[in-house]
């Protein structure tokens, strides 16, 4: 960033950086995964539940069923997808807007 300005990404932890690209292509892991969870609107559900993707490069991307947005991740991914991570996660992603 030029002129001393701040990036709001440099002051993610790499936990939070790497959670994230769970929430892309991610069929297969939401379809192995016993609960999923939405770092927008911090909804969880189980994956029986999943009935919207869209495609993304090559695989499809689950859709909130509440909020229709794409932040999506399932516990097959290895993270404890608790309320207080999700909120982490929104609180870094989305740190401009209320769930």
């Amino acid at each position: 960033m030029a002129g001393g300005e701040h990036d709001p990404q440099a002051t993610i932890p790499d936990y939070i950086r790497a959670a994230h690209k769970f929430c892309t292509r991610n069929q297969k892991m939401i379809a192995d995964s016993g609960v999923c969870g939405c770092f927008y609107c911090l909804a969880q559900f189980q994956p029986i539940e999943m009935k919207k993707w869209i495609p993304y490069d090559g695989a499809d991307t689950a859709l909130c069923q509440l909020c229709g947005i794409d932040s999506v991740i399932g516990d097959a991914c290895g993270l404890p997808l608790t309320p207080a991570f999700l909120a982490e996660m929104h609180a870094h992603w989305f740190a401009f807007e209320k769930p």
